[in-house]
């Protein structure tokens, strides 16, 4: 079984989705809702700020996937993680600030932090498992990753909102999970220009059968 043989990769391309689905769906999803009823934005012109920034997240993602393929997958996506986790308390400050324009640069700029992420993201998780185990390795890190932080992240800024009054309850929270991000993007092993072929996690473990996976 994967998790039984491989659960530190698991557990780590895990922790390293977090700051992508906190950040992402907290600015997307929470930051419509936020930015109408705290700021006073109409929300046509949320609508706007986040379409906006989808398209250029289209056209930055297959870019930043490039760069890594030239740099390496571990520096493209640990750049954006810490943009991330930099950016959290600025596109605040950008959104509260009730004018279109810096809130649309708060939404690019975000949305091209986390497509420095997301561009090498399916590559880098990847390449973290040995190649037979591999399709059931990222399926196992990114789905709970993904129910770890993409699905309660609106509900969580929602309620940090509502207890607290202040959208700096809700940016501390981002800024926790894009720290644990940085942390297991930092424990991660990097697979630029590696022969995968000769790469054998399993070195010192207990083999998989054909038919453990």
């Amino acid at each position: 079984m994967v998790l039984r043989h491989y659960p530190k990769q698991v557990l780590l391309t895990c922790g390293a989705y977090f700051a992508i689905g906190v950040t992402f769906y907290g600015t997307t999803v929470f930051g419509l809702s936020y930015g109408v009823t705290q700021v006073g934005y109409t929300r046509n012109q949320m609508l706007t700020l986040v379409l906006v920034a989808m398209a250029v997240t289209f056209v930055a993602l297959p870019l930043f996937g490039k760069l890594s393929d030239a740099y390496g997958r571990k520096p493209v996506f640990l750049a954006g993680v810490l943009a991330m986790l930099l950016f959290t308390f600025p596109w605040f400050w950008l959104v509260n600030s009730g004018s279109f324009a810096l809130a649309m640069i708060g939404f690019v700029v975000f949305c091209l932090a986390f497509a420095t992420s997301y561009g090498p993201l399916a590559a880098f998780f990847a390449e973290s498992f040995d190649t037979r185990i591999r399709y059931t390795g990222i399926s196992f890190g990114y789905t709970i990753g993904t129910l770890a932080s993409s699905a309660p992240a609106p509900i969580v800024a929602t309620y940090l909102l509502d207890r607290t009054g202040s959208y700096v309850a809700v940016a501390l929270f981002m800024v926790a999970m894009c720290a644990v991000s940085v942390v297991c993007v930092i424990a991660m092993r990097e697979t630029y220009r590696q022969d995968l072929s000769d790469n054998d996690e399993t070195s010192g473990q207990e083999q998989l059968s054909p038919t453990s996976h």
